[in-house]
């Protein structure tokens, strides 16, 4: 018995199958009514015209512009305003003392010490409600704590300053505040404001009066002595004042 050791023929079928996808096939004649694909001619693109570039980054830039403003008004509009009232007073040592007023407020009101009050007697007493808005609760509240009125009384006269209320603050920040002064009706009144209005009535001593900005209104008083109401910028209005010969009245802008 004869056995050969040669290794198995394979199949010449396995063999095709393997190969077919290598095999580049022959090409086939058409048949009679057979269409050939014909492919167009490639061109390169044309060139865009120099605006539309400018045009789309102007765009995008504008998008931008009204997402940022967006959310800046989101911001503003979700703020919050923390208020408290604010009670000051200054004993009065002498007889009808000189007020040195800082007036930097939203609303500051000057008037007589009224005679139904007992408690406001012989003092100048302040009262204010001072407000601070900001879109967190605790940093207005902060403000508040922060930015009092100062109310002091130096060499027998008394000093108001208000600005620390009613600064702009930061650009978070705003701040307001509605301010009520009481003092003697004849105290003579030094008053500079830089912003805002300020009212005074039913007084009667001298006074000296710097307006470079906002809103003064005078009601109902009479100016005796050296009296000076200079207005460099703003609105100066008067309401049955009587001024006397010695005051002096200049008006180098603003409205009268």
């Amino acid at each position: 018995m004869t056995i050969d050791k040669r290794p198995p023929k394979e199949n010449a079928a396995t063999h095709a199958e393997w190969a077919a996808p290598f095999i580049v096939a022959e090409p086939q004649e058409l048949g009679q009514g057979a269409r050939v694909a014909q492919q167009s001619p490639r061109y390169p693109a044309p060139a865009l015209a120099w605006y539309v570039p400018f045009v789309g980054r102007m765009l995008m830039l504008f998008a931008l512009v009204v997402l940022v403003t967006a959310i800046g008004v989101g911001v503003m509009s979700s703020t919050v305003t923390v208020s408290q009232p604010v009670t000051k007073r200054v004993a009065i040592t002498t007889a009808n003392p000189r007020i040195h007023v800082n007036g930097s407020a939203s609303d500051i009101r000057i008037q007589p010490i009224p005679v139904t009050d007992p408690e406001k007697a012989n003092a100048v007493t302040v009262e204010a409600t001072v407000e601070s808005s900001h879109f967190s609760r605790f940093l207005a509240q902060r403000d508040l704590d922060t930015d009092q009125l100062v109310l002091e009384e130096r060499n027998g006269e008394i000093y108001l300053d208000t600005s620390a209320t009613d600064a702009p603050g930061n650009k978070f920040t705003t701040h307001s505040s509605q301010i009520i002064v009481y003092i003697p009706q004849q105290s003579p009144v030094s008053l500079q404001l830089q912003w805002g209005r300020a009212r005074l009535s039913g007084l009667t001593g001298p006074v000296n009066l710097d307006l470079q900005g906002g809103s003064l209104d005078l009601f109902n008083m009479t100016i005796n002595g050296q009296s000076r109401l200079a207005v460099h910028g703003g609105r100066l209005w008067l309401n049955n004042v009587t001024i006397n010969d010695q005051a002096d009245l200049s008006v180098n802008g603003g409205a009268l």
